[in-house]
């Protein structure tokens, strides 16, 4: 039988997202999957450093006796039904613009985060 957390946000093959505060999750590491944290923490950190397009790093915590914990920001997601169409396409230019944006000294080394591939 699959063991059951309180406050779950979601559970996979792997690893299960519980809620820890109104501005923190924690993504737990039980099992074989204990080897992954520092890998996985060590890659949030370094997205972290390029741009805030990811979910930001906050700790590596200890979650009971058999867990490791991997602590993020909390994001809330926003239903883009809530939004007029006029808006939600604003939404997205201004998203467009930032990565763009965010990957001006990538394109000045040859890699294009569109297509993750290097140009000539």
């Amino acid at each position: 039988m699959t063991k059951r957390y309180p406050r779950t946000l979601s559970a996979g093959a792997n690893n299960t997202v519980i809620a820890l505060s109104s501005t923190e999750v924690g993504k737990l590491f039980a099992g074989d999957t204990r080897s992954d944290i520092g890998s996985e923490a060590e890659k949030m950190k370094f997205a972290n450093a390029v741009n805030g397009l990811v979910v930001q790093f906050i700790r590596l915590d200890v979650f009971g006796e058999h867990s490791e914990m991997l602590v993020m920001e909390r994001l809330y997601p926003m239903d883009f039904r809530a939004y007029e169409y006029e808006r939600r396409e604003l939404l997205l230019d201004v998203f467009v613009g930032n990565v763009l944006a965010a990957s001006a000294p990538i394109k000045k080394i040859g890699w294009n985060p569109i297509t993750c591939s290097a140009h000539a």
